[in-house]
């Protein structure tokens, strides 16, 4: 079918582009003769040009707006060797489907997708950046800035609930960006957040919402009740995630990853100071 196909649609493109019918037809037998040297049959060529000049020009100039059938169901499926099998059992099995209310009346398309050859599985497009290599893990204050003091030095945590021990891997410090947070009050609650910007200006903002009794936050609500101060919790980064240099959505990859966290050390209250689990974002 290619092989029919593809010469007549070049005739078709070289007859839309020469306005002169002589010039097309001068194109085109030079165009027949780079077809005969790749091997194409002279039967097909001949044919597919007298296909072409019965076509008037002006029609292929006209714009052509594809109805669209709702009639059909598109099955897209990678190609394989047993791609012709595989849709003939789909077709054959098809007034199976059709009884159900939202098949009914429908026909199938197969559509075929291509696969991942050797050259997409030894190849990548996108270079990967080594990752940074550091001989410590675990969070350390970086002794520059003014919320150091809250910042203890931690290699790992044991989950009291699941009696697990979760590892910091990696060096992170209050410079560090794009991490997933812990709090721990003086009650030994456990707090979970997340923040873009370095640990160092979420701390800040949490200083802040602590001194001037901003409620809307559940930490804040915790230290209001019981009477903490923002000197008597203490933080660290928990993890931090893997953010292709491409970026992609890092508001989502760190929510999801604040989620998983808060499920596994169970910090909805009245175990935890987080409010609740947003599951939608994993959807």
């Amino acid at each position: 079918a290619l092989k029919k196909n593809l010469p007549f649609s070049q005739f078709l493109r070289l007859k839309r582009l020469c306005s002169d019918p002589m010039d097309f037809e001068v194109k085109a037998k030079d165009m027949a003769q780079r077809f005969q040297e790749r091997r194409y049959p002279k039967e097909v060529i001949n044919n597919c040009f007298d296909r072409t000049t019965n076509i008037d020009r002006k029609d292929l100039l006209k714009n052509k707006k594809k109805a669209k059938n709702e009639d059909r169901i598109v099955c897209p499926l990678d190609f394989t060797t047993h791609s012709a099998e595989i849709t003939k059992i789909l077709k054959k099995h098809w007034h199976l489907i059709e009884n159900i209310d939202s098949f009914h009346n429908k026909t199938l398309m197969i559509a075929h997708k291509k696969t991942r050859n050797l050259k997409d599985l030894l190849v990548s497009s996108a270079f990967q950046t080594t990752k940074e290599s550091h001989s410590i893990n675990g969070h350390y204050p970086c002794n520059k800035c003014s919320v150091c003091r809250v910042n203890r030095p931690i290699k790992s945590i044991t989950n009291l609930t699941t009696n697990r021990t979760y590892y910091v891997k990696g060096y992170t410090n209050c410079q560090t960006s794009k991490v997933v947070c812990m709090g721990v009050c003086p009650c030994c609650l456990f707090y979970i957040g997340k923040t873009k910007r370095t640990l160092c200006k979420r701390l800040i903002e949490h200083r802040s919402a602590i001194k001037n009794r901003n409620s809307e936050r559940s930490l804040v609500e915790h230290s209001m009740k019981l009477g903490h101060s923002f000197e008597e919790f203490f933080f660290f980064v928990l993890k931090r995630p893997y953010i292709s240099w491409r970026g992609g959505d890092i508001d989502k990859i760190l929510l999801q990853n604040e989620q998983r966290l808060i499920f596994e050390f169970n910090t909805i209250s009245p175990y935890g100071l987080n409010q609740e689990l947003k599951l939608n974002v994993f959807l």
